[in-house]
Formats: C-alpha cells, structure tokens, sequence
C-alpha cells in the first residue's frame, strides 16, 4: 500500500516534469487535489456510504378536498299563458249613426255648459254628400240668433269666397254644393275667450262622424281652432297656407273670414289678408279641377 507522503512526492515528481516540458496547469482529480493539500498526519475526510439515507423531504401540505357545490333545483317551467290580444279602442261617441240621427242627438246635447248658452245648435248646412267641405271654429251671436250659419259679415264674406270657387255655399247639389259647418256647435257665451279643451272633446265626434258621412273630396280649414283640433294641437299659423291630411283627405288650412274682416280698417292689410285666403282656395280648385264662373 503506498504511504501518503510516497504519494505526496510522486505527484511532485510528475509536477516538475510537466512544469519541464513547458505546461504551466495540469489537471488534478478530487482525490489527488485532497491528498496534495491536505496536512500531513491529517486523517482523510469520510465518505458518505452509497447506502446512508436520505434526508426526509418536507412534507407538503395535505390538500383538503373542496366542498362540492350545491346548485339549487331549477324552477319549474312554468306554462306561459297565450297572450291576449289588446282591447280594441273604444268606437266614437256617434260611430255609426246617419246624418237624422246625428242631427236628432246634437239638437239636445248636452255634454258640455255651452248647451246653456245657445238659443240654436248650428250642425251644418248643405248636401250630404259634397265637393267640399268648409270647417270654421263655432257659431257667432248672429248665427246663433238667426239659426242660420252664414248669417253676419262673416257668413256674407265666406258665401262670396265659396261662391267665387264656382261652388254654391250650402246647396243640395252634390256635384255643386260646399258643405259648412264648426268644430263647435254652440256659440260661446263670452266670445272674447277661446274654448276649452272639454268643450272642442265634446263636440269633436260629431265632427268626425259628418266627415265620414260627408266623404269630401277636400276639407277646408278656417281659422286656428278647426286646425289644432282636427290634426294637431301643437300646429301654429306657419302650418296653414299648405296641404295637410286628415285620414286620406286633402286639407287646406286658410284664414278665418273674421280674421280678413278685422283689416277693414287697413285697405293694404285688408287687400293683402283675402289674397293670402284666396290663393289657398285657388289650390283647392286646382286639386278638385274647378274652373272660376264665367263673368257675366
């Protein structure tokens, strides 16, 4: 068995021969480096036995097993129940009625205060079937008087304007006749208010039910009221002068005749206002090929 420091000097031995031959490193294994540093009369160091246990590995957190979720049960289906179809809209107040029946129900109406103040309930005046039909806003003091509805200098100037159309003003002549009437049918106690919203609610069904029976080829409008209360309530005087719609019929929004009579007292005004009037019946008369009479 070779001593240590035999072994000691033989690495020396080989050291300064390679040290000779010109190399400067040399490679040493673990055993040898530990022989050549180690003091001498120092015992080598233990090995560890290829049999010695490990050491224990730490031990890993025992994973605790999650909670199984519960769902809730699922709800019945619930039968749906099929849908009703909407109630249909309440039929006006007058649907259905003819032009005697009409007449018989507004004569003694009474569905609003202004029943107290009349002396004669205005409905209308001409065919029943016609061309034309005229729509003012409610009778006057001397319409309701009189119990004719083109009585007074309104009434006058409206059976001129119609007449220039080549159409008689409450005539019995369907091809010929204008029928006229208001959205009111009483006059108003106090002629210097406008009528309530209940007052144009009561009296607007039996305005509608003379359109469906009048069946017009056009509908002319006279004055704010009639307009508000027939297509919108919002309309202003910048929607008159041009064609409207009222459920498939032509509508001419136009200046009341009291409107034009109030410029008397202003010939330019007075002449500028019936221009204005006539240049929408003219449209009316374009619409419906009406030709002016001839000039006797």
């Amino acid at each position: 068995m070779t001593m240590p420091g035999s072994i000691i000097q033989e690495l020396h031995r080989i050291l300064q021969h390679q040290k000779a031959a010109g190399r400067s490193a040399v490679w040493l294994s673990p055993a040898n480096r530990e022989v050549l540093f180690r003091p001498i009369g120092a015992a080598p160091s233990p090995r560890p036995s290829a049999a010695a246990p490990m050491p224990p590995l730490p031990q890993r957190r025992a994973q605790v097993p999650a909670a199984p979720v519960t769902l809730p049960p699922a709800p019945p289906t619930a039968r749906t129940a099929p849908a009703k179809a909407p109630p249909a809209p309440p039929k006006p107040r007058f649907a259905g009625l003819s032009w005697g029946e009409l007449t018989a129900r507004m004569a003694t109406c009474q569905d609003c205060d202004l029943s107290n103040s009349r002396s004669n309930m205005q409905f209308g005046r001409g065919a029943t079937r016609t061309r034309v039909m005229f729509i003012a806003d409610y009778p006057s003091k001397e319409e309701d008087a009189s119990n004719d509805i083109l009585t007074g200098p309104a009434g006058e100037l409206l059976a001129n304007m119609i007449r220039a159309m080549s159409l008689e003003p409450g005539g019995s002549n369907p091809t010929t006749a204008a029928y006229i009437t208001h959205v009111l049918k009483c006059r108003l106690s106090d002629a210097r208010r406008y009528p309530t919203q209940a007052e144009v609610r009561a009296c607007l069904p039996c305005l509608w039910r003379q359109i469906e029976l009048c069946q017009p080829q056009a509908i002319v409008l006279l004055g704010m009221l009639p307009l508000r209360a027939l297509i919108d309530p919002s309309y202003t005087d910048r929607h008159r002068h041009q064609w409207l719609d009222y459920n498939g019929i032509p509508v001419m929004p136009t200046l009341h005749p009291n409107e034009i009579l109030r410029m008397r007292q202003q010939p330019q005004a007075f002449i500028a206002e019936k221009r204005k009037a006539w240049a929408d019946l003219q449209q009316v008369m374009a619409k419906l090929g009406l030709q002016p009479p001839t000039k006797k």
